[in-house]
């Protein structure tokens, strides 16, 4: 079941990235052809909520505000995923706001750690404030000394620097 939601997730990521590249090439041509840009953009419109997010953006954040666990799974699975397309950042950063609000297990704690230990080690993106903040609470022990492992042992800056925005909260 994970290996097909990881590939719905980033099969509809690659669709929105289409899409939007659909309409910023039509967007150059607007002038002489507005038809197809107005189409290009509504098309990107009526099926982004459906690919954003498994079963519709805005009602798995309904489901997940109504701490729905199997919602909440799905939306762990999608950090760890970590897709990337038009407005993720923006979508990552609610989830992740909204998972600090729910009591999760243990597994997903663990989960979610590790995740936050792939992010630190990645490219910077916009919702790596939010996990600095979901780290104060799922993070243990065991968690933060691999943060330090990882700050100590690394020579890239970014790298650092990222582990001490996640540590500098805690």
């Amino acid at each position: 079941m994970k290996n097909k939601l990881a590939s719905l997730i980033l099969n509809n990521a690659q669709t929105i990235t289409a899409l939007v590249t659909k309409v910023n090439q039509s967007y150059k041509d607007k002038v002489k052809h507005p038809l197809t840009w107005q189409q290009a953009t509504e098309q990107l419109q009526s099926l982004y909520d459906q690919l954003a997010f498994p079963g519709g953006l805005e009602h798995g954040l309904q489901l997940l505000k109504a701490q729905d666990p199997n919602t909440t799974q799905i939306a762990i699975d999608y950090l760890e995923v970590n897709p990337y397309f038009f407005r993720s950042g923006y979508i990552k950063e609610k989830i992740i706001r909204l998972l600090k609000k729910i009591n999760v297990s243990e597994q997903q704690k663990k989960q979610l750690q590790e995740i936050i230990i792939n992010v630190v080690k990645n490219k910077p993106r916009r919702e790596l404030r939010e996990y600095a903040r979901l780290a104060l609470k799922i993070g243990d022990d065991t968690f933060y000394a691999q943060l330090h492992e990882i700050k100590k042992s690394s020579d890239n800056l970014k790298v650092k620097s990222q582990v001490e925005l996640i540590l500098k909260n805690t």
